[in-house]
């Protein structure tokens, strides 16, 4: 019999904010709301997900925090559609 690997506190966070987020994008791409912000929040979430070290426990607990934000704002009667923005690293390099 295969041993099932549990998950931590955190990670069931992140993937209770993540079905919710789904949830809140369904219900606004089914009510004709906004364009396509199921396909949205999984890629914006998989970035986020590529750019933090997954024993970076700050930097996790931050996006929650910013993606319960995000989805109060979905949630919100008058929301239409949600953009990425890329972030100024400060780096001249890359610019």
């Amino acid at each position: 019999m295969m041993e099932v690997k549990r998950l931590s506190g955190l990670q069931k966070d992140v993937l209770s904010l993540y079905r919710s987020l789904l949830r809140s994008a369904k219900l606004k791409d089914e009510a004709g709301l906004s364009g396509n912000l199921c396909n949205f929040v999984k890629k914006e979430f998989r970035l986020r997900a590529s750019l933090v070290n997954k024993n970076d426990f700050r930097a996790i607990e931050h996006n929650l925090r910013h993606g319960h934000k995000q989805k109060k704002l979905i949630d919100m009667p008058g929301f239409r559609f949600a953009t990425s923005v890329k972030a100024d690293d400060g780096n001249p390099r890359t610019k």
